[in-house]
């Protein structure tokens, strides 16, 4: 059984359950094929945003100077070599700080190029082994709906032309409807439940933010195994998603590791 040779990141801040007019045909045989997680927040001082959450899902968190994000990088990933896209210039600064292989800011106008060609240039860096793993930030707040169906359609070409890729995506979730619910039924044996795993970074507890975490999903053709959420809706791979939940500054480290980069750091 082969596992993956590398992997594509398809990341949105803004949470698809919150845009309308989206094209899911491929989001949806990606969750029906694959498996779905939550990836939860460590609480900030800074709060949730764009890049803050971007620097969590690397594995970034704590990490302020250029020369302590590289040296974090070398630290949890060896040689596994790391590339992103995003429309944002503070996410292009910090990516190029932090030492990534190889970074692209991404304009929207006519006469720059598309996010297609660019995922496509990841792609042609890969075969030529100058990557492994690439983040595609499709955040783009003025055409939500619109880069959720862009998004759309990179998976289905990773899916129809990239067998040997590890595909995800991932995306907010708000969930202070769930927090209120959960604090109305909350009682005396709160108290009594046991520290959970997704809770503790360098094995020191922290605390995480209980407001808003990320949901995500992922395939590979010969390693995924399946579970019983059958198309991307966020509520039903929140209930049903069989791999859990982990804090989001070990979600790189879990790529990595289907990758063969990184040991499993759990059970």
């Amino acid at each position: 059984m082969a596992s993956p040779k590398n992997a594509l990141i398809i990341y949105n801040f803004n949470s698809y359950d919150k845009v309308s007019g989206v094209e899911s045909q491929h989001l949806d045989t990606l969750a029906r094929l694959g498996c779905s997680g939550r990836m939860h927040l460590e609480k900030i001082p800074e709060g949730s945003s764009r890049l803050n959450d971007i620097k969590q899902l690397l594995g970034l968190s704590g990490s302020t100077e250029p020369a302590e994000m590289t040296q974090t990088l070398l630290d949890r990933f060896g040689k596994m070599r790391l590339g992103l896209v995003s429309s944002s210039a503070a996410v292009i600064d910090m990516a190029k700080e932090a030492g990534l292989a190889w970074t692209e800011l991404w304009r929207t106008e006519p006469s720059q190029p598309t996010i297609d060609q660019l995922v496509q240039i990841g792609y042609q860096n890969m075969e030529k082994g100058l990557l492994d793993c690439l983040l595609v930030d499709m955040t783009c707040d003025q055409h939500q709906a619109l880069s959720w169906n862009w998004s759309n359609d990179i998976l289905g070409n990773a899916l129809n032309n990239q067998p040997s890729l590890l595909k995800c995506v991932v995306t907010r979730y708000p969930c202070e409807q769930q927090q209120q619910q959960q604090k109305q039924q909350d009682g005396w044996w709160t108290d009594l439940v046991p520290p959970q795993s997704y809770e503790f970074k360098n094995g020191h507890r922290i605390k995480v933010q209980q407001d808003v975490k990320y949901i995500g999903a992922y395939f590979h053709t010969e390693t995924t195994r399946a579970d019983l959420v059958d198309r991307f809706d966020l509520d039903i791979m929140d209930r049903l998603g069989c791999n859990g939940s982990i804090l989001a500054w070990h979600y790189l480290a879990e790529i990595g590791h289907k990758m063969g980069f990184v040991p499993k750091y759990g059970a």
